[in-house]
């Protein structure tokens, strides 16, 4: 029978493998011509993809009623979070040398790094009140409040690929429409719990 933590560790080395194919790619010339646009565009579509991930299985648990899959949540979280960092680091690092200078004065051209960056922002606070001991510290409600970014951060994500591409590539389509549908289910249940509440408050008046 398959545990626990040894499912999470198999998704654990899925979700390490494409940085392991990355780092081997690195070290063996095989990351093409330009391997920074090819470390940047990787740990991107990775940064995204988790981050969809960590939506889908919050709506998955609530639909199927399989409470387990919400303790998967919080890995795929951390490595979205994980993919996102290495993508602005390789890309402010290795393409900018972290010049601030250079970055300012190329950052009008590109929208898209003002978005990316403020999406990589939201996934800060996300991360670190991931553990346990936070989500107790701020209490139920207050940490699901505080963890609602991540749908706004998918929503940057999004954008921050599409500022990027002249023609729109299929897998923005598909992840545009699987953050519009997690969050359009997330509004829906919101909706529909205010307005049971506000039926049961009538009543009791």
């Amino acid at each position: 029978m398959v545990t626990k933590k040894l499912t999470k560790l198999l998704l654990a080395i899925l979700c390490l493998l494409p940085l392991i194919l990355l780092v081997v790619g690195t070290f063996t010339g095989r990351l093409g011509p330009s391997p920074v646009d090819t470390i940047t565009a990787t740990t991107g579509q990775w940064g995204m993809r988790l981050i969809i991930a960590t939506l889908a299985i919050s709506q998955l648990s609530r639909i199927s009623g399989w409470n387990k899959l919400i303790t998967f949540r919080k890995l795929f979280g951390l490595f979205a979070f994980l993919y996102v960092v290495l993508h602005a680091v390789t890309f402010f690092g290795l393409d900018y040398l972290f010049s601030f200078h250079l970055i300012l004065a190329d950052v009008r051209s590109t929208p898209h790094v003002i978005v990316g960056f403020l999406a990589f922002l939201l996934l800060i606070p996300l991360a670190v009140t991931s553990s346990a001991r936070w989500k107790k510290r701020l209490r139920q409600q207050r940490w699901q409040k505080l963890h609602f970014l991540i749908y706004l951060a998918g929503i940057g994500a999004v954008l921050h690929y599409f500022l990027q591409v002249k023609a729109v590539p299929v897998d923005l389509v598909v992840y545009a429409a699987l953050v519009a549908v997690l969050l359009g289910y997330r509004l829906v249940r919101v909706a529909i719990f205010f307005r049971k509440n506000s039926i049961h408050s009538e009543v009791d008046i």
